[in-house]
């Protein structure tokens, strides 16, 4: 791409367009990424995608800026990274370009938000059976009440 910035975070490690994210947001200048990286990373529903033309203002990228980056990688699929490097650079595609920074600083400015990590789920305690009672200890009688000791009458 030509010119602009995209800021990328995510709740967990997750590599998109052959960049590595995480909680803490990457700013990628927008010459490193090939069209189709972009598209790949603005479409991932696993991470947070801001866009900017200064690196100052960032913006969500809206439904027609999606598309605008849809049109590039179009426009550029086949071609090598060489290629279509040398054709971004060359500015066969400033128009489409232009339409995407242009509608990126008409958008409201957004402040980057924490990558929050959800609350984890708490599991019940596992229901753990009682241990069987032991035998009661013996009280050294046999069946009759008589003691155990104690001779058995004729």
């Amino acid at each position: 791409m030509n010119g602009g910035f995209v800021r990328v975070g995510a709740l967990r490690p997750f590599r998109r367009g052959g960049f590595q994210f995480g909680p803490e947001a990457v700013v990628i200048d927008a010459r490193e990424l090939l069209p189709q990286q972009l598209q790949a990373i603005v479409e991932e529903p696993m991470l947070r995608v801001e866009i900017s033309h200064d690196s100052e203002a960032w913006v969500v990228p809206d439904a027609a800026q999606l598309g605008v980056i849809a049109a590039l990688a179009k426009a550029t699929a086949g071609m090598s990274p060489e290629d279509a490097a040398a054709a971004l650079a060359a500015g066969r595609f400033d128009d489409l370009l232009h339409d995407l920074l242009e509608t990126a600083d008409r958008q409201p400015v957004v402040e980057p938000e924490p990558v929050v990590e959800p609350a984890p789920v708490v599991e019940p305690a596992p229901v753990v059976a009682p241990t069987p009672a032991a035998p009661a200890a013996s009280t050294g009688s046999r069946r009759g009440g008589r003691p155990i000791d104690e001779p058995k009458a004729d």
